[in-house]
């Protein structure tokens, strides 16, 4: 539980930084909506892993060798 919560803690802390060093720039909307997107987008992604991976992972069949 605590790593989901470092997960919202670093998300929000990159919007309060671009908050900080860009809200007086032109960009700042649009800075701001390529990184909505892109976390929009990681997390369809993240969530298309997770439902396609098998449930029991065999770790047996990886090793340093192969």
């Amino acid at each position: 539980m605590i790593a989901i919560n470092d997960g919202f803690l670093i998300c929000s802390s990159i919007y309060r930084l671009i908050k900080l060093y860009f809200k007086q720039d032109p960009c700042y909307v649009d800075l701001l909506e390529l990184f909505l997107e892109t976390t929009r987008q990681t997390e369809i992604g993240q969530l298309i892993d997770l439902i396609t991976a098998p449930e029991q992972v065999n770790l047996s069949k990886f090793s340093l060798e192969k």
